[in-house]
Order: structure tokens, then sequence, then C-alpha cells
């Protein structure tokens, strides 16, 4: 494995759980005190 395609899953992986906390506090909180 190398070192690069480790970190392209990682960086990948963490796009992905910060879209999916992205959504859920949208969920959790549809009306954003900013909008």
């Amino acid at each position: 494995m190398t070192e690069g395609g480790v970190s392209g899953v990682e960086t990948e992986l963490f796009l992905l759980a910060f879209t999916l906390l992205g959504g859920f506090l949208a969920l959790y909180r549809p009306t954003a005190p900013e909008d």
C-alpha cells in the first residue's frame, strides 16, 4: 500500500464524515441563526 493511496482514502473519509456531520446539523437545526 502506498502512503499516497492511504492519504487519499483518509482524506475522502474525512470529507465524507464532515459532509454527513453537516447534514445531521442541518436536520437538527434547520433554521440557522446566521440565516
